[in-house]
């Protein structure tokens, strides 16, 4: 015991040295551990190879523990690790670092390193960017080689503006309601669809219960067909100028 006040050294404490400071004590079979200084602090029984830089009420529980100071912290696991204030590293191997918060904030796992920073934590790598497993943590504008790969479970993309590019490939569920551009394959359409320049439609119409009927080639023959139709009944359609308006509807309806 180098200075300071009512500093003590158990037995069988050997090679144990405290620097000063006061009421620290390295107890009994805690050999060859150190106390700098500061008040209050204790390396435990057994607790040999421990070290307290400094600090408050800290305490050393497991052989090998260190806390560098700070106040309320315990290393108590095997060659574990505490700082800040109320740590607590209950684990072999754990490390634990705590902000200014007077609640204890435990290790839960062996070789485990526990944080707790309630302002957050800023990490600067200069763009050398962090791995987590072996694999990139992903932040910012995340490049699109970066997103590549098979997903298991469900993926989920949120975008304010609801606005994707790309060609769309894999996509599944679409609403067609939504599509507002590009080209559908006919391959997707239903059946009941018919198509321009499709072959093999069958047209049908009928006024005043007097019915045609006539396989056309595509849409364009389908529209003169109702056309030729409409004027072979055109006495029961009653209307004023009647090629006039039946020209009409079917540019209306077939774009012609």
């Amino acid at each position: 015991i180098a200075g300071g006040s009512f500093n003590n050294l158990g037995p069988n404490a050997s090679a144990s040295f405290i620097a000063g400071g006061s009421f620290n004590g390295i107890q009994t079979n805690a050999y060859q551990s150190v106390i700098a200084g500061g008040n209050d602090n204790q390396v435990l029984a057994g607790a040999y190879l421990g070290t307290i830089g400094g600090g408050t009420h800290n305490r050393i529980g497991g052989p090998g523990g260190t806390v560098p100071g700070g106040n309320g912290n315990g290393a108590f696991g095997v060659n574990s690790f505490a700082a800040g204030t109320d740590a607590q590293a209950t684990n072999d191997g754990s490390f634990v670092l705590t902000d200014l918060q007077y609640t204890n904030f435990y290790s839960t796992a062996n070789n485990q390193l526990s944080a707790r920073f309630r302002g957050g934590i800023v990490f600067e790598t200069g763009g050398a960017g962090m791995t987590l497993d072996g694999q990139p943590v992903l932040a910012g504008v995340v490049p699109s080689a970066d997103l590549s790969g098979t997903y298991a479970n469900a993926l989920t993309l949120s975008n304010p503006g609801n606005n994707f590019t790309g060609n769309g490939g894999g996509l599944t569920g679409l609403n067609a309601s939504q599509l507002t551009s590009g080209t559908v394959p006919l391959a997707q359409l239903p059946a009941a669809v018919v198509t321009n320049n499709q072959a093999g439609v069958s047209a049908r119409m009928t006024v005043n219960s007097a019915t045609s009927s006539d396989n056309r080639t595509n849409l364009s023959d389908i529209s003169l067909f109702l056309f030729c139709c409409a004027r072979q009944n055109r006495n029961r359609l009653h209307v004023y100028n009647y090629e006039e308006q039946m020209n009409k509807v079917v540019r209306q309806l077939f774009s012609l």
